[in-house]
């Protein structure tokens, strides 16, 4: 009887003692106070393995933010997965930042319409100009370490116990996939954000040549 198996034993020995009292006044089966302390265990194990997936020891319903698939006993190739997540929780930090710029990018695109001063309009635009190109860097950055985790899926899948079809293999192609597809998504709203910028940004620049053109005084 190991420690765990002794204090279930002991917690329950109480319970004993209460119901051999109440067989004498009620005549309970003497079998079912041998059987007490067998049961006491059994259900201590049962409770304790509730307990586990309760909390979380090997379990997890979201796979982006840990392994789906319980962790003990686990093959060499899974003891990655801690590394695999944490590449993955960097890419993700990755992509909020982009998601950062390109709100900077809408509010300075918005400033743009109301500067009417050369200068401040360069500047401005300077600064726009500095977040793209911080944009497009984190972008190639992303897309290299997805290929990296692309190259790590494929070795992984030479582990004995992590081959194709493995839930093992099923989560890291699974959370890989989704991150390419979230990049992919995010750099769609880039373009189409960076083509509306540009499209007001020649309007306005139209619509104030026109009106300093119109307020010329005719020779």
């Amino acid at each position: 009887m190991g420690a765990k198996g002794l204090g279930a034993f002991c917690e329950g020995f109480p319970c004993v003692v209460f119901l051999l009292a109440l067989s004498r006044k009620f005549h309970f089966s003497s079998a079912f106070l041998f059987f007490w302390p067998v049961l006491c265990l059994a259900m201590n194990d049962l409770l304790s393995t509730f307990s586990g997936r309760k909390t979380g020891e090997g379990y997890d319903d979201d796979l982006e933010t840990g392994p789906s698939v319980q962790m003990t006993g686990m093959a060499a190739g899974d003891k990655d997965l801690s590394r695999f997540f944490a590449d993955i929780e960097k890419i993700k930090k990755q992509m909020d930042r982009i998601r950062e710029l390109l709100v900077k990018l809408q509010e300075a695109n918005e400033e743009s319409k109301g500067v009417h001063k050369a200068q401040a309009m360069k500047a401005l635009r300077d600064r726009m100009d500095a977040d793209i190109a911080q944009v497009t860097k984190i972008a190639r950055s992303i897309k290299a370490e997805l290929e990296e985790l692309d190259r790590g899926n494929a070795a992984n899948r030479r582990v004995k116990g992590c081959e194709e079809g493995t839930p093992t293999d099923r989560t890291r192609t699974t959370i890989t996939n989704n991150q390419r597809k979230k990049l992919k998504d995010l750099m769609g709203e880039f373009q189409a954000l960076r083509e509306r910028m540009m499209g007001e940004y020649k309007e306005t620049i139209e619509r104030r040549f026109f009106h300093h053109q119109n307020s010329l005084p005719f020779l």
